[in-house]
C-alpha cells in the first residue's frame, strides 16, 4: 500500500511539473527543446527524494509569469495605417489635377470624364478586394472607400454638371453604389466602410435634380437608409457606427427643414424621426433583453434629438400634439423601465429617458405659477428612484432637476402670502428633510452621505430666505422702520426657535446652526438696519437682540452643565 500511494504522490507532481512547464514554453520558448530530459530529471530526483522521505511531499513555489511590455509598433502605425490613408489623400489630388489639365486642353471629352471616373473606381474596388484578401487591410479599406467616393463623384457629374443621366437613373446608380460599399462592408466587417458609405448615402438626396422635391420620398429614403446602417451596426456591433446612424439622420433632416421647401409638410420630418427612434428602441429592448450590451448614452441622445424636433415643430402651436406624443413616449418608457428593471438587466437608460419626458411634459402642460412645485416634486421622486436602482446617472438626474426647480422658484419672488409660489416653497422645504431622512435610513448612495448634512443647512438657510419673503410681503406697505424693525425681529425668533429645537432634541449641530443665525441678525442689524433706521428703532433692535443673546446664552450654559445633554 505505501509503494502505491507513493506512485499516486509521484504521478501527481509529474503532473503538476508539466503544468507548469506548460506555463514557461510560452514565455521561454527556448526551453522546448529541454523539457522531456527536464521532466525525467525532475521525475528521478523526486522519486529518490521520495524513496528518503517516506511520505514527505514536497512543492514547488508557483510564481505567475510577467507578460513583456510591448512597445508601439511605429513602423506599423506609420505604414500600414497612417501611410495608404494619408498618400491615398495625395494620389487622387494629383489624379485630378492631371485631370483638369486634359480637360483644359481640349483632350477629354465630357462623356469620357465620367467613363475615366468609373473605370478608375472600379479598378480602385478590385485592388481594394485584393488588399483584403491578402490581409493588408488598412490599405484595403482605403482604395475600397476611394472607389465609392470617386463612383460616386463620377456620377455626380454625370448627373448634375453635364446632364448626361436623367434624376430617376442617377438616384438609382447612386443607391447601387451604396450598395454595394455597404455588402463590401458587411463581407469584411469593417466599420470604416461601413462609416464612409453613412456618409455618402446620406449626401445621395442632395445629388440628385428635382423640379419638385417630394418631402414623403426624401425623408423615407433618409430614414430607410438610417435604419438599415442602424441595424447592421448593431448586428455587427459597430459601436461608432450605429451611434453615427442615429444622429447623422438629423443632419440632412435639418438642411432640408431650413431650406423652406417642405414648410407644408413639416410633420413628416417628426415623422422620419419617431420612426428611427422606435426601430432603436425596439433594437435596445431587445439586446435588453438578451443581456446584451446596450448604447444608453446613444438611445438618450436619440430621445433628446427626437424631443427638440418636436418642441420647433409642435411646441409653439395651441394644438394638444405636443404633450400628446411626450406623454406617450414618457409612459411607455416609464412602463419598459418598470418590465424591464431586474438583478440580471439594467433599466438605467430607460428610466433616465422617462425621467427627462415628464419633466419636458411638465414643463409645458403645467401653469407657469405651479411648474416649480412640480419640477421639484419630479426631481425628488427621480433621485429616490435612481437610489432604489443604485443609478448614478439618475441620482444625478433627479438632483439636477431638483435644484433646477429651487433656482426658479428663488428668482419668482412671492407676491402673496396665500399664492402658487409659497405653495411650491412647502413643497420645496418639505420635500428636502424627507430626502434627509432617506438618504440617512438606507446609508446610501455612499458617495453622497458626506454630503447629507448640508441638506439640512440648505433647508435652514432656505426656510430663513422663505420667512424673509413672507415678512416683506405682509410689510410692504408700511414704513421703512417698521419693515426693517418686524423682519430683524422675524429673524431674531427664527434663531432662537432653532436653538430650542436642538436644546430640546440635543443636536449639537442644530444648536451651532441656531447660534449662526443669531449671529447673522447682528450683522444685518449693523450692516444693512443701521444707516437707513431711526434712534429710536435702533434702540429697540440692539435691546430686543440682546436680550436675545443673553437668554440663548444662558439656556445653553445650562444644557452644557446638563449631564444628560
Amino acid at each position: 500500500m505505501d509503494v502505491e500511494k507513493r506512485i499516486e504522490r509521484l504521478e501527481s507532481k509529474v503532473r503538476h511539473l508539466e503544468q507548469e512547464l506548460e506555463l514557461l514554453r510560452g514565455a521561454v520558448p527556448d526551453m522546448q527543446s529541454k523539457q522531456p530530459d527536464h521532466v525525467e530529471n525532475v521525475g528521478l530526483l523526486l522519486t529518490m527524494s521520495d524513496s528518503k522521505t517516506a511520505g514527505q511531499t514536497t512543492s514547488l513555489p508557483h510564481k505567475p509569469i510577467e507578460k513583456p511590455k510591448r512597445d508601439t509598433d511605429w513602423e506599423h502605425l506609420l505604414a500600414r495605417v497612417w501611410l495608404p490613408r494619408i498618400f491615398i489623400v495625395v494620389l487622387l489630388l494629383g489624379v485630378l489635377w492631371g485631370f483638369m489639365a486634359a480637360v483644359s486642353a481640349g483632350i477629354i471629352t465630357e462623356p469620357i470624364r465620367c467613363a475615366l471616373g468609373i473605370v478608375a473606381a472600379v479598378a480602385m474596388y478590385i485592388l481594394g478586394l485584393g488588399q483584403m484578401r491578402s490581409g493588408r487591410v488598412g490599405l484595403g479599406q482605403v482604395l475600397l472607400g476611394g472607389a465609392n467616393v470617386i463612383l460616386v463623384l463620377s456620377l455626380f457629374a454625370a448627373h448634375m454638371l453635364y446632364g448626361l443621366i436623367p434624376s430617376t437613373a442617377a438616384f438609382l446608380l447612386y443607391v447601387l453604389s451604396i450598395g454595394i460599399g455597404v455588402w463590401t462592408a458587411t463581407r469584411y466587417r469593417s466599420q470604416t466602410l461601413i462609416i464612409t458609405m453613412m456618409l455618402s448615402g446620406y449626401l445621395v438626396p442632395f445629388l440628385v435634380v428635382s423640379a419638385s422635391p417630394n418631402p414623403w420620398g426624401f425623408a423615407g429614403y433618409e430614414t430607410i437608409l438610417s435604419i438599415i446602417l442602424l441595424l447592421i451596426s448593431v448586428a455587427f456591433q459597430f459601436r461608432i457606427a450605429a451611434s453615427l446612424a442615429v444622429g447623422m439622420l438629423h443632419v440632412p433632416l435639418f438642411f432640408a427643414y431650413v431650406s423652406g421647401y417642405f414648410d407644408d409638410s413639416r410633420y413628416v420630418f417628426m415623422l422620419a424621426v419617431m420612426v428611427q427612434h422606435a426601430v432603436f428602441f425596439l433594437v435596445s429592448l431587445w439586446l435588453t433583453y438578451r443581456q446584451r450590451f446596450v448604447q444608453s448614452r446613444t438611445l438618450f441622445a436619440g430621445f433628446v434629438l427626437m424631443a427638440m424636433w418636436l418642441f420647433v415643430i409642435y411646441a409653439h402651436n395651441s394644438s394638444m400634439v405636443y404633450p400628446a406624443i411626450l406623454a406617450a413616449w414618457s409612459i411607455l418608457y416609464t412602463f419598459t423601465a418598470i418590465w424591464v428593471h431586474s438583478p440580471k438587466r439594467s433599466a438605467v437608460a430607460y428610466i433616465a429617458i422617462a425621467t427627462l419626458g415628464w419633466l419636458l411634459w411638465l414643463l409645458h402642460i403645467v401653469q407657469a405659477d405651479y411648474a416649480a412645485a412640480a419640477v421639484i416634486a419630479e426631481g425628488a421622486i427621480a433621485f429616490v428612484m435612481g437610489v432604489y436602482v443604485r443609478s448614478r446617472l439618475q441620482q444625478i438626474m433627479g438632483a439636477m432637476i431638483l435644484l433646477f426647480g429651487a433656482v426658479g422658484l428663488m428668482q419668482d419672488p412671492i407676491m402673496a402670502v396665500l399664492s402658487p409660489e409659497s405653495l411650491s416653497w412647502i413643497v420645496l422645504l418639505t420635500i428636502i428633510p424627507l430626502l434627509y431622512q432617506f438618504i440617512r435610513k438606507r446609508q446610501e448612495p455612499r458617495g453622497l452621505l458626506p454630503f447629507v448634512q448640508g441638506l439640512m443647512w440648505a433647508e435652514a438657510l432656505l426656510i430663513l430666505y422663505f420667512i424673509t419673503q413672507l415678512t416683506e410681503t405682509v410689510m410692504m406697505t408700511y414704513t421703512y422702520d417698521l419693515r426693517h424693525l418686524v423682519l430683524s425681529g422675524v429673524w431674531i425668533v427664527y434663531a432662537i426657535t432653532v436653538i430650542i429645537i436642538g436644546v430640546t432634541f440635543n443636536k449639537r449641530r442644530v444648536r451651532l446652526a441656531g447660534l449662526l443665525f443669531l449671529f447673522l441678525t447682528l450683522f444685518k442689524i449693523i450692516f444693512v438696519d443701521m444707516p437707513g433706521v431711526s434712534v429710536a428703532v435702533r434702540a429697540v433692535l440692539f435691546i430686543g437682540l440682546g436680550a436675545a443673546g443673553i437668554v440663548v446664552s444662558r439656556l445653553l450654559y445650562r444644557q452644557k452643565s446638563d449631564p444628560a445633554s
